[in-house]
């Protein structure tokens, strides 16, 4: 497997295109890291990457994570908890809406 999003894709695209076009469930430790630096920000990313290298912080893991967990992980500052929980939770949101519409693309398309 690739070592960054953008490389998971055979053409040129975008690391964010790469991100919509493959599901969440499906992110290797990699793209995770990739998502955190992007979307947490650098600060984040050298206070936590390797804490999630460390335990191999997928995109299966990454939607299950929850509080406590990030406790347990190391994560001991609250509101880097939160806000980081917050991002995890728009990150699915958006990843369970681009599902939707594929569905109903296919849906709508088989239909036809």
């Amino acid at each position: 497997m690739s070592s960054n999003m953008s490389r998971v894709s055979t053409s040129s695209s975008s690391s964010r295109r790469v991100s919509k076009q493959k599901p969440l469930c499906l992110w290797t430790a990699d793209d995770v890291l990739h998502w955190l630096k992007k979307h947490m920000g650098e600060g984040y990313f050298l206070a936590y990457g390797d804490m999630f290298r460390e335990h191999s912080i997928t995109g299966k893991t990454l939607q299950r994570l929850n509080d406590s967990g990030l406790v347990r992980m190391g994560m001991i500052n609250r509101q880097h908890r939160n806000e980081l929980l917050t991002k995890i939770t728009i990150l699915k949101l958006k990843s369970e809406i681009v599902e939707m519409q594929a569905s109903l693309a296919v849906t709508s398309g088989g239909a036809a």
